[in-house]
C-alpha cells in the first residue's frame, strides 16, 4: 500500500494536472500542496488548517476524504497533537492584582452622561427658551403697526363735528317758515320776548310756531319751546341750544365699523377651553399678556388688526363683535394668529 504522499502524487498524475493548476483550482498555495505530497508537515500551517487542506485536496483529486484523512493522521504520527512543534508552553505569569482603570468603561460612561444631559436639556429647558424667544419676536414685530389709527382717537375727532351744524340749520328754517308779513330781524330768534310781550294764546299764532318746533326736534321738544314762550323776560337762547344738541344726538348715525380715517375696526374676546397662555396685540399695542385658566375669558378689545399668540390653538375660542364664536385654528401647540377687520366685521362692542 502506497503511503500518504505517494497517494497524492499518483492521484494528481492520474488527473493530469500540475501543482500550479491544482493551486488555481483549489485556491490552496502550491507550497502547501507540495509539502503534503512530500509529507513535510512542518512547512504547513497549524493542524486544524492542515486537515481542511487535505479534505479539499482529496475532493479535487476524486479521492475519499475520510480515508485520506486517516492516512494523513497515520503519516503525521506523533505530530497529531494540537501543540505545534518548536513552541514550548509558557507558564502563566504571576502578575500583581492591583487595580487598573478601564478606559473603555470610562469613555462609555462619559458619552452616556452627555446623551442623558442633552435629552434632559431639550425636554425641560429648551421649550422655555423657545417660548421666551417667540414672545420677544411678537414684541419686536408689533411696533410696525403704529401707523394704524388707534380706536380711542375716533370719538375725539367725531364729537365736535355735529355741534356747529345745527346753528345754520335753524336760521333758514325760521326764515322759511315764518311768512306772516311782519318785519322780523334775521338775527333775532323769533321766540325771544320782552316784558311787554303778551303770552301767545291764539290759535293762529300757535299755528305759526308749530313749524319751528317741528324743524328743531321731533321728540317732544315743542313742549319745551312752549314753556319757554310762557316765561317772558327769560333768555331763550340756552334752551334752543339744548334742544339743538338733543336733536343732534338723536340724529346721530348708528355704530360704524370704520374709524375716522376710514380703517375697519371691530372687537374680539378670547376664552380658554384649557389652561393656556396668550398675548393679544391690538393695532401694535399689547393689551393682554398672561395665563388663562380653563373657562376664563378676556374682555372685548377693539382694533383694526389683532395679533394673538396662544400656547394651544385648539383650546383658544374667539368671540367677535357680532357675538359669534369661532376657532382661528386647531393647532395643538403654540401659534400666532393675525385677525384683521374687514367690511363684513361688526362694529366694536363699546360703540
Amino acid at each position: 500500500m502506497a503511503n500518504f504522499g505517494e497517494t497524492l502524487k499518483q492521484a494528481r498524475a492520474h488527473k493530469g494536472v500540475t501543482l500550479k493548476e491544482a493551486e488555481q483550482a483549489t485556491r490552496i498555495n502550491r507550497s502547501h500542496l507540495a509539502a503534503l505530497e512530500d509529507e513535510n508537515f512542518r512547512a504547513m500551517p497549524p493542524l486544524i488548517y492542515q486537515r481542511g487542506i487535505v479534505r479539499n485536496y482529496a475532493l479535487y483529486l476524486d479521492l475519499d476524504p475520510s480515508r485520506l484523512l486517516m492516512s494523513f493522521e497515520e503519516a503525521r504520527g506523533d505530530d497529531g497533537d494540537s501543540q505545534p512543534r518548536g513552541v514550548q508552553a509558557v507558564p502563566p505569569l504571576n502578575m500583581p492584582t492591583h487595580w487598573a482603570p478601564n478606559f473603555a468603561i470610562i469613555s462609555f460612561s462619559v458619552v452616556l452622561s452627555a446623551i442623558v444631559f442633552a435629552w434632559v436639556y431639550s425636554a425641560f429647558v429648551q421649550p422655555t427658551d423657545d417660548q421666551a424667544e417667540a414672545t420677544e419676536i411678537i414684541a419686536t414685530v408689533t411696533p410696525l403697526a403704529n401707523d394704524v389709527a388707534l380706536p380711542t382717537e375716533a370719538p375725539a375727532t367725531a364729537t365736535p363735528e355735529p355741534s356747529p351744524t345745527p346753528e345754520p340749520t335753524a336760521t333758514p328754517v325760521v326764515a322759511e317758515r315764518v311768512d306772516t308779513g311782519r318785519d322780523l330781524p334775521a338775527t333775532e330768534p323769533p321766540l325771544a320776548s320782552g316784558p311787554a310781550a303778551p303770552p301767545v294764546t291764539g290759535a293762529s299764532e300757535a299755528s305759526e310756531q308749530d313749524p319751528i318746533v317741528a324743524s328743531v326736534s321731533g321728540d317732544g321738544s315743542d313742549n319745551q319751546l312752549q314753556n319757554q314762550q310762557e316765561r317772558p323776560g327769560e333768555e331763550s337762547a340756552p334752551a334752543i341750544e339744548a334742544l339743538l344738541e338733543q336733536s343732534t344726538n338723536a340724529d346721530q348715525s348708528p355704530a360704524s365699523n370704520t374709524t375716522a380715517e376710514g380703517a375697519y375696526i371691530t372687537s374680539i374676546r378670547v376664552e380658554a377651553e384649557d389652561d393656556i397662555t396668550i398675548s393679544i396685540v391690538a393695532d401694535g399695542l399689547e393689551v393682554f399678556n398672561g395665563p388663562l385658566a380653563e373657562g376664563e375669558e378676556t374682555e372685548f378689545y377693539d382694533a383694526s388688526v389683532f395679533e394673538v399668540y396662544t400656547s394651544s390653538g385648539a383650546n383658544t375660542f374667539f368671540t367677535n363683535a357680532c357675538g359669534l364664536g369661532f376657532y382661528a385654528g386647531y393647532e395643538p401647540g403654540e401659534v400666532v394668529y393675525s385677525l384683521p377687520a374687514d367690511e363684513s366685521s361688526c362694529a366694536p362692542v363699546g360703540n
